[in-house]
Parts: structure tokens; C-alpha cells; sequence
């Protein structure tokens, strides 16, 4: 249509050129009645809509902000995107790892070991290897004909290679199965590191316990008691000065978890 239009014009303007500028077109002129048509064909047409003809165009008063994304909407309607709380999931809330009970003595804590699953299958298949030289070793001391230099050689041998099991096979129970417990009592803070039912108290006088607080640790190759707290053993995430020493307890929660363990402790005693 809009071709036949410019090819109107270009007939028009050559027709000018012929007889003149003077020259002027009808109004029953085909030129002028085709640029006539196509006016009132442009003038049905209104944002997108082709209407009836001889109706005039309704202006469209409607608020693309309130349309909704649809399988029915239109091409030339927006398609705004759904809501995204509608459709992903809210992160669950994590549980305390801690319980926590009042007892007449005092409050109790108990903490189970948080699981490390790279040192739990690690320290696993390293202590079938263990158990494997452990007995290959005993069998050539008991009943090997080796002189008395390698003798001795694997008598050293063995001696570290049952510690090194041993503390192996600790850290892994200890991740597995460990639970620490706190007991907070009128005049002792007591620490326990219970191992199915067993486990050394640790008694501190609570007058000497100052700066109770959250003090994550780090890590240090250098150190022995920090290399201990990467097997497990040691560490935690609170702190608390005793004399002119720093001890560390609650080694399975986290910086949230242990902020509320220190609020619940400083609300039966200022450790100050």
C-alpha cells in the first residue's frame, strides 16, 4: 500500500514537470484519492489494533504495569517476569547443633562433634593400610629370620607406627561418636570431651575465668595443638582466658550457634 502511494506521488510530480508548476490536481484526481484511501486505512489503525472500519479508534487507557505475564496475552503486551519468591523455595533454617538443659546443679551443654567426611573416609581406608603393616610387621619380629640390625629397625618401626594408628584411630571415633560436654556449676566451669561414656573432667575455678567470648581459631601448620584441631582433637569456637592461658571448647557449632551458647553462660555468671 504505502508503495503504491510513493508510486502515486512520483506520477504526480512527473505530471507537474510536464505542463508546469502551475499545474494543479483535481480533487477527483486519481493521485489525490489514492493518498485519500490511504489516510483513512492508516487512520484505523491504533496501538497494534486494526479496528472496524468507519469506527473510530478508542484510545487504550490501559496500564501496561497491571498486565500479567500469560499464555492468553497479547503479541504486543509485555511480558513481565513471575515473581521469583513464588516460585524458589526459602532456605530451611538450621537447627542448633547444641542442647542445652538446666539441671539443679547448674546448666548443661552438650555438643556432638561436628562431622568432617573428608578426615571420616580418609582416616578410614589409611587405617585398613595400617592394620595390614601392623600385622605384617609383628609376623616378620615373632617369626622372621632377620638379622638383628633390621630387627631393631623394625622394632622402632612398629613403636611409632601403632602411635600414629592409635591417634588416627582416636580422631576418627572422636569425629564420629565424640560429644562435648559443658557443665556451667555455682563455682566450676567443668569441660569434658566424652567418648562412649568416657573422658577426663576438666575443672576451672570460675573466679580465674575472665573474657568469656567467640573467638574462632586459626589455623597454623606451625603449631601442634592447631594441627590436633584440624584431626578433630582441641579448638573450638569459644574462648575464655584462664590465669595466663586461652582455652577453647565448643569445637562443633558454629560462630551463630556459639554467640548464643556465650549469651546463654554470661547470663548465670559475668566472667569478669
Amino acid at each position: 500500500m504505502i508503495f503504491q502511494w510513493e508510486r502515486g506521488q512520483k506520477v504526480l510530480a512527473g505530471r507537474q514537470r510536464a505542463v508546469g508548476k502551475d499545474f494543479a490536481v483535481p480533487a477527483g484526481a486519481w493521485g489525490v484519492s489514492l493518498c485519500e484511501r490511504v489516510k483513512r486505512k492508516l487512520a484505523t489503525v491504533s496501538n497494534g489494533r486494526v479496528l472496524d472500519k468507519g469506527k473510530p479508534a478508542a484510545e487504550d487507557t490501559r496500564d501496561v504495569n497491571n498486565y500479567s505475564a500469560g499464555p492468553d496475552a497479547r503479541p504486543h503486551e509485555p511480558r513481565l517476569p513471575l515473581p521469583v519468591g513464588e516460585l524458589v523455595p526459602p532456605v530451611p533454617v538450621p537447627r542448633a547443633r547444641s542442647r542445652i538443659a538446666e539441671t539443679p546443679s547448674g546448666l548443661e551443654v552438650a555438643i556432638p562433634m561436628k562431622k568432617n567426611w573428608f578426615l571420616v573416609l580418609f582416616s578410614g581406608f589409611w587405617m585398613i593400610g595400617w592394620a595390614v603393616g601392623e600385622v605384617f610387621a609383628i609376623r616378620e619380629l615373632v617369626g622372621g629370620e632377620s638379622p638383628s640390625s633390621a630387627r631393631l629397625f623394625l622394632v622402632a618401626w612398629l613403636g611409632a607406627w601403632t602411635v600414629g594408628g592409635g591417634f588416627i584411630g582416636y580422631s576418627w571415633l572422636w569425629i564420629v561418636f565424640g560429644l562435648e560436654r559443658i557443665s556451667l556449676r555455682p563455682s566450676v566451669l567443668v569441660i569434658k570431651r566424652d567418648l562412649f561414656g568416657t573422658g577426663r573432667n576438666r575443672e576451672f575455678d570460675l573466679n580465674y575465668v575472665k573474657n568469656l567470648r567467640v573467638a574462632p581459631p586459626t589455623f597454623n601448620p606451625l603449631d601442634f595443638s592447631s594441627a590436633l584441631q584440624f584431626w578433630g582433637v582441641g579448638g573450638g569456637q569459644i574462648a575464655f582466658d584462664y590465669g595466663a592461658k586461652t582455652y577453647r571448647f565448643a569445637a562443633g557449632v558454629d560462630d551463630a550457634e556459639a554467640r548464643g551458647l556465650v549469651e546463654r553462660f554470661t547470663s548465670r555468671h559475668a566472667f569478669e
